[in-house]
């Protein structure tokens, strides 16, 4: 009996005023750019980028809100500190992971910072210098920006580019067919379109998320959802 053939996709850039991208799927053995054909192509298209990916068999990657990770056992579970490898193992629930991403922001400091500002920032880049040597961990960090009005000691820290960094690798890996379920740990409803095109794309989204600090539109969005409980937080506790 003749092997199944892997499933293999290519995605065609072309040169074109509009920047076509032209997607197609083969089942064969493909040696040439002649043995192609692809349904409503241009012939007078110039292809001057070929990308090939082999489709994701059963792989998972993960995506961690560092803050909201935080915000979770510092209100819910006293503060516990956690093994965050066993967290990734034990949301994957045996499922292979390509890598866990976890995403967070420096502490802010003042100029110059205070004590306690460079105390902070210490403890947070020891931390971080922790996960990434952790297996198949990346970390990326966003900037905290301070926001309000001092004068009527109105202060808040407002984190940017961390949505887009999260939303952005949701996105490629699912389009590249680099995983089939994408797993979230966050509550921001910023997510939600990333989250749509991912499963456009074919992608499993699970959702890990706390009662008390839930998005509703995130909840709607994704495919599966598992609260956070204490017996997860015991399981994972260093």
């Amino acid at each position: 009996m003749k092997d199944k053939a892997v499933e293999t996709e290519i995605f065609i850039y072309c040169n074109t005023s509009k920047n076509m991208y032209i997607p197609a799927v083969v089942r064969e053995d493909v040696s040439s750019l002649s043995s192609f054909f692809f349904e409503n192509f241009c012939n007078n298209v110039y292809i001057h980028q070929l990308v090939y990916t082999t489709m994701a068999s059963n792989r998972c990657a993960i995506f961690i809100d560092g803050a909201y990770v935080e915000k979770i056992l510092k209100n819910e579970f006293d503060e516990i500190r956690i093994d965050f490898e066993k967290l990734s193992q034990e949301l994957a629930k045996g499922v292979p992971i390509l890598r866990t991403y976890y995403y967070n922001c420096m502490p802010f400091q003042d100029d110059p910072p205070t004590a306690y500002q460079r105390e902070m920032y210490a403890k947070r880049d020891s931390f971080i210098a922790r996960l990434q040597k952790l297996n198949r961990y990346e970390v990326k960090l966003g900037k905290l920006v301070k926001r309000g009005c001092e004068n009527c000691h109105y202060i808040r820290f407002e984190q940017k580019r961390l949505d887009v960094l999260m939303a952005v690798d949701l996105v490629r890996l699912s389009a590249t067919r680099q995983i089939d379920q994408a797993i979230l740990v966050t509550g921001d409803s910023d997510f939600v379109p990333a989250v749509t095109v991912a499963k456009m794309d074919g992608v499993l989204v699970q959702l890990y998320y706390s009662n008390k600090a839930k998005s509703d539109e995130l909840y709607d969005a994704c495919d599966e959802r598992f609260e956070i409980k204490r017996d997860l937080i015991q399981k994972v506790k260093l």
